[in-house]
């Protein structure tokens, strides 16, 4: 049992495309907004969960050969996590 690899970027063109083409039709936006998808990128099977792990084990549970390939994101909202701040402004002492 062997996963292939992709080239870089692969992955994400894949899940982006499967999920305009598959998953969006499938799905409520508005009121799944939020919720995550797992994609494998060579079946194109889906799963959602609550978190990424919950997505991730429901459709490795289905198909375990999918472990290496999946795409994830999280619906209507195009990304799965968002690293942000704040400036940084020194303290004036």
């Amino acid at each position: 049992m062997s996963n292939r690899k992709y080239p870089k970027g692969e992955i994400t063109r894949r899940g982006k495309e499967i999920y305009a083409e598959r998953v969006r039709p499938s799905v409520d936006e508005e009121t799944q907004r939020g919720t995550f998808v797992a994609i494998d990128v060579e079946t194109g099977d889906w799963e959602t969960g609550d978190d990424e792990l919950d997505a991730a084990d429901r459709l490795e549970e289905r198909r375990p050969e999918a472990r290496g390939r999946l795409f994830l994101t999280r619906i209507g909202l195009g990304y799965t996590a968002k690293i942000g701040g704040r400036p940084y402004k020194p303290s004036s002492s």
